[in-house]
């Protein structure tokens, strides 16, 4: 007997969003995402959701949220989608990591302006630069496949 497909209440999808936000450091991890997922639906037993429907949950508010961003940008017309708003905090919540990466930033070049003289510091302190927007970079790009799911 072939299993019904599972109907996104807004209850489910509210639990979906707390599981989610709850799981979000995992995202960014070595963990795979198979493995979060399946920790997900654990976490939404009571819904008797499974691994293939939080992936595509994932992957079907994320369009949703990339689109009504998009057209947010472009018109200025908040989006009336209801999740709009809570998509938008998991995702700036995603983001808090480069806040952290900015103020070693900022602190660095307060550092560079007193060690001017010194050539041998700069080149060390280009150096550690070098490694921060690599690992930046990497963590933009780990975001977008994880929850793009690309």
């Amino acid at each position: 007997m072939k299993r019904k497909y599972f109907v996104w209440t807004p209850e489910a999808t509210k639990c979906f969003l707390d599981v989610w936000e709850t799981n979000l450091k995992s995202f960014r991890g070595k963990r795979k995402k198979t493995l979060i997922q399946k920790d997900m639906a654990e976490g939404m037993s009571d819904f008797g959701v499974t691994r293939i429907e939080i992936k595509a949950k994932l992957q079907v508010m994320t369009k949703r949220y990339r689109n009504e961003a998009l057209e947010f940008s472009k018109t200025g017309v908040r989006p009336k989608w209801e999740y709009f708003s809570r998509l938008r905090n998991i995702f700036e919540r995603e983001d808090d990591d480069f806040g952290e990466v900015l103020e070693t930033i900022s602190s660095t070049f307060q550092i560079t302006n007193h060690h001017r003289a010194n050539s041998n510091f700069r080149n060390q302190l280009a150096r550690s630069l070098d490694v921060i927007w690599i690992q930046m970079w990497k963590r933009m790009i780990i975001s977008i496949t994880i929850i793009g799911g690309l």
